[in-house]
C-alpha cells in the first residue's frame, strides 16, 4: 500500500502537464477540534494542528485529486498526546466551479497510511467495562509507535483568493463525519497557499 501511495506522488505530476493551469502545489495549515469525545476522562480536549504539502491535480473543473504528505500535532491535554505522520491521497468534488472570491461547496474523502508516535503517556477507554462496571483502560507508554491505514469523509465550504496569476490563497472549513484516525466527528478550518502551473 505504501509503495502505491508513493508512486502516486511521482506519477500524477507527470500525467498533468498537458492541461496547463489545472495543477499546483499547496502548503496548508489548519486547526481541528472534535464535536464529541468518549473515553478520555470526560474531557473535551481534542485539538489537532495539521500541516500538509499537497500536489493538486484537477481532473475536471469540479473534480480534484490531491496526493499529500502530512503531519498532525495532537493536543497535550491528557488526550491523544501523539504526533501523526501521514501519506495519502484525497478526492474532492466541487458543487460549483472555483472562482476567485466566490464561496464553493466541497465533498469528498481521503485514504492513506499513518505513523503515530506517543510523546506523553496516556490512557484511553473505548467504553468497555469490567464485571464490576468500571471502565477498562488501554495504556500507551511514552514512545509507543504504531502504524495503520486511514480513511475519512470530508464536507465543507471554501473560498479562493487570488494573489497573483499563478498564486492563490484558499480558506476551507471542513467537517469529517467519518474518520478512522479519531474516534469521533471532528471539524476545523485550514488555510493553504497554492502555486498553480
Amino acid at each position: 500500500m505504501k509503495k502505491f501511495l508513493v508512486s502516486l506522488l511521482f506519477v500524477l505530476p507527470l500525467c498533468g502537464f498537458a492541461q496547463k493551469g489545472s495543477q499546483g502545489f499547496s502548503v496548508n495549515l489548519g486547526f481541528e477540534t472534535c464535536g464529541y469525545i468518549t473515553g478520555y476522562d470526560d474531557i473535551l480536549c481534542c485539538k489537532n494542528i495539521p500541516l500538509s504539502i499537497k500536489y493538486l491535480y484537477n481532473l475536471t473543473d469540479r473534480i480534484r485529486i490531491a496526493p499529500h504528505l502530512g503531519y498532525i500535532a495532537a493536543n497535550e491535554d491528557e488526550c491523544f498526546n501523539t504526533n501523526v505522520y501521514n501519506l495519502g491521497v484525497s478526492f474532492h468534488y466541487f458543487f460549483n466551479k472555483v472562482k476567485p472570491l466566490r464561496p464553493y461547496v466541497i465533498v469528498g474523502g481521503a485514504i492513506g497510511g499513518y505513523h503515530r508516535v506517543v510523546y506523553s503517556p496516556l490512557r484511553i477507554s473505548y467504553g468497555d467495562r469490567d464485571e464490576e462496571g468500571n471502565l477498562i483502560y488501554e495504556y500507551y507508554p511514552l514512545g509507543s509507535k504504531y502504524n495503520g491505514l486511514f480513511y475519512s469523509v470530508d464536507l465543507g465550504i471554501g473560498l479562493d483568493c487570488k494573489i497573483k496569476n499563478n498564486l492563490s490563497l484558499q480558506v476551507e472549513a471542513l467537517v469529517h463525519p467519518i474518520s478512522s484516525l479519531w474516534d469521533n466527528v471532528y471539524f476545523g478550518a485550514n488555510i493553504g497557499l497554492t502555486y498553480v502551473f
